[in-house]
């Protein structure tokens, strides 16, 4: 009688039990699964016969009601079926994606174990010609000494960017060498503090010997990226180092930077594709430029050997439809959001009711909708609107703007789900995953909706099954008159023409506009 209870999670006991399926459109659920509410596990048996009994009954009775039911009209078989179809789709899809995901970690961590050691067997060897160099003896080098002279250079290299780093390195190392003839000799043997970056000594490159890849990097994207996409940038330099076998910034010629690129783009990945062009500009190149470009703009280097060289190009794909939904398409989708049930599958459940229609009513980045806050969603001069803000994760134009919850959400019980939540992400557990990754939990959300919509049926390739929601809402706002520059702000285009750029879009403006946005029917 045990068989219906599940491993602890976090220490207390669940029931799990599923439904036959032709009973569970009577019940209207897969399963029943509930805490027990116990953390003593004999204490959860002494439960489980209760509660298969209570679920017994409630299975009795939905064979009962099947048994008497009126034959359904063949229109709502179908749908049935097609929903049955859609979800045991969608189910396929998701082993598949969290397979391809496992391989693509996997590879990721193997690549990273290989950078790692040739890093290391790099680091180790470069530390040693340092110690030579600064006591001009060749034996082995004493660890402590070792972690010194690391430390200057990290602060005069790797950091690169004030002066300060050095003296307080060098300091440091002066107070720990008091006493040790061999560290005595590298603190005398130190570098003085150089006026300006550009007065550190060149070699005949023309860059700074001091000056690495990945600290031009890091100088570059600390003060300006979010953490994430500094820690997605700093993994891409990583790997150029690591294709290069070295981190010098003054050995780093255009040539790397070609053949690099051609690596990136020629690579088969475990899925059996090849990167975009794209990916291979924004994701692997884009890095490195601006990294040099950062080097020569601080005079930390005299050259850019990323600035000549060319973007991958790629012939430009037929176009052979428009990218909004068309109106059975916006149909499909939301009649099956507005039938998800909530009260089972978690955060994901919620964003599947939810996130379609709040895109096709603000016509939003599915991101910026799917790492929104309860707090996020605030009542201004009487009128309900949704804030999106870098606060709350990353947005394109790194800037807050206010969106009028359309009256058809506020309708639909939006406000009781921002409510229940009450503070905190909506559509994803904050404690899961890491959340400084760049692929966080709410990019994982969008992704598995992306899954969930193309098991609907929205199977074209020519069409984005989240983002066609900001083209489908440009096109309806564009039909029923909605002014461009409200349009705009509400989507977080950038304004054309330096006079939208004056004055500002008032609440009440936006409010009477999105009153101009006509309701999505499903019926």
């Amino acid at each position: 009688m045990c068989q219906y209870l599940t491993p602890p999670r976090k220490g207390v006991y669940y029931f799990r039990r599923p439904i036959p399926e032709r009973l569970r459109p009577i019940i209207g659920q897969r399963e029943w699964f509930y805490s027990l509410k116990v953390k003593d596990r004999e204490e959860a048996k002494r439960l489980i016969p209760y509660e298969t009994i209570r679920t017994d009954q409630l299975l009795a009775a939905a064979e009962k009601a099947l048994a008497e039911a009126v034959p359904k009209d063949p229109e709502q078989l179908a749908r049935q079926r097609r929903a049955e179809v859609a979800q045991r789709r969608f189910e396929e899809q998701e082993r598949a994606h969290d397979e391809a995901r496992r391989e693509d970690d996997a590879e990721a961590a193997r690549l990273e174990a290989e950078q790692l050691a040739r890093i290391d067997a790099q680091e180790a060897e470069r530390l040693h010609m340092e110690y030579i160099v600064l006591t001009g003896k060749t034996g082995a080098m004493p660890p402590e000494l070792a972690v010194m002279i690391r430390a200057v250079r990290d602060a005069r290299g790797e950091l690169a960017v004030k002066d300060e780093h050095l003296l307080i390195a060098q300091s440091q190392l002066r107070e720990r060498a008091a006493g040790d003839s061999q560290g005595a000799e590298i603190a005398a043997g130190l570098p003085s503090v150089p006026k300006s970056p550009s007065a550190s000594q060149r070699t005949r490159e023309g860059n700074s010997a001091a000056v690495t890849v990945t600290g031009l990097y890091k100088a570059y994207a600390t003060t300006r990226l979010s953490p994430s996409v500094v820690k997605e940038g700093m993994t891409k330099v990583g790997l150029f180092v690591a294709f290069l076998g070295h981190d010098d910034a003054a050995r780093v010629t255009a040539d790397d930077i070609h053949r690099w690129k051609n690596h990136v783009r020629d690579e088969v990945l475990p899925s059996g594709k090849k990167r975009s062009a794209q990916t291979v500009n924004s994701g692997f190149l884009s890095p490195l430029r601006s990294a040099f470009k950062h080097g020569v703009d601080e005079r930390l280097i005299a050259q850019n050997p990323a600035r000549d060289v060319a973007r991958v190009s790629q012939a430009k794909a037929p176009k052979i439809r428009e990218k909004d939904f068309t109106r059975e398409e916006q149909r499909t989708i939301l009649a099956a959001a507005s039938a998800t049930d909530t009260s089972e599958g978690g955060r994901q459940a919620l964003v599947r009711r939810w996130v379609p229609w709040i895109c096709a009513y603000t016509g939003a980045r599915v991101n910026e909708i799917t790492q929104l806050r309860a707090e996020d969603v605030q009542q201004i001069d009487g009128h309900w609107v949704i804030k999106i803000t870098p606060e709350a994760g990353r947005v394109k134009t790194n800037e807050v703007r206010y969106v009028p919850v359309h009256e058809h959400l506020l309708e639909q019980g939006f406000l009781a789900v921002v409510n229940q939540q009450k503070e905190g992400p909506i559509f994803y557990d904050p404690e899961r995953g890491d959340p400084e990754s760049e692929r966080g939990q709410y990019k994982k959300s969008g992704e598995r909706l992306a899954a969930w919509v193309r098991s609907l049926g929205i199977t074209d390739p020519g069409i984005k099954p989240n983002h066609a929601w900001r083209h489908t809402f440009k096109t309806i706002a564009n039909e029923v008159g909605v002014q461009e520059r409200a349009a705009d702000y509400m989507q977080g285009h950038a304004s054309k023409g330096v006079g939208r750029s004056y004055g500002r879009n008032t609440i009440k403006a936006l409010v009477d506009q999105m009153a101009l946005m006509p309701r999505f029917e499903i019926d």
